[in-house]
């Protein structure tokens, strides 16, 4: 087996969870790409998805979730899935009456798809979590204020954005953490979101 190690972050400091897989379900998303550190709920109505969701929540709770590229698609194969996505936790899964469920999920680290294993019930990938560590020097710190106050001025021009948005970067010291944090409330194409992941 080989470990994992996922790294978690909030806003004063670092939290790293390791578990061990060989393998993680997949979940593909529509329309929606997950960075890490966001929490999002998504309503989940695929049974293959739902197997998924199931094989994570009887082991620890970690699944890969990746944006399929296009929405209109109803089975998607690999060719239909992004290869670069978000090692997930499933903080909570209810199962709905008419068979859908309802997940809330958090994002933690991104990942490429390393390799399809199985695609029998649902889609079991090996992957390789994919770290961008940043390194604090003048000209980045420079950069970053530049970034927050054009994201600041952005979300004052954009009436689908809250201002609070603004105080969910105000302590956050990780750099690519508070990338994350703005790149995941832009309102721009999936496509182009997923550029960004």
């Amino acid at each position: 087996m080989k470990s994992l190690r996922v790294k978690s972050q909030n806003a004063k400091n670092s939290v790293h969870e390791s578990f061990s897989k060989d393998s993680l379900p997949l979940l593909p998303v529509r329309d929606i790409v997950i960075f890490p550190s966001m929490i999002v709920p998504l309503l989940v109505g695929r049974s293959r998805s739902i197997k998924a969701l199931d094989d994570a929540m009887q082991k620890d709770q970690y699944i890969l979730t990746s944006t399929q590229k296009s929405l209109g698609v109803e089975e998607p194969a690999e060719k239909d899935i992004y290869p670069v996505g978000t090692i997930s936790k499933i903080l909570q899964l209810f199962k709905l009456p008419d068979g859908s469920a309802r997940a809330l999920i958090e994002g933690k680290v991104r990942a490429r798809v390393h390799s399809f294993l199985s695609k029998k019930d649902y889609f079991k990938v090996s992957v390789e979590p994919l770290y961008k560590a940043v390194e604090k020097t003048k000209e980045i710190e420079a950069l970053t204020r530049s970034v927050v106050f054009q994201f600041e001025q952005y979300i004052k021009l954009n009436p689908k954005l809250p201002p609070e948005v603004t105080s969910s970067i105000a302590g956050v010291e990780d750099i690519g953490q508070m990338t994350d944090i703005i790149a995941s409330h832009l309102t721009v194409k999936v496509s182009d979101r997923q550029s960004l992941l």
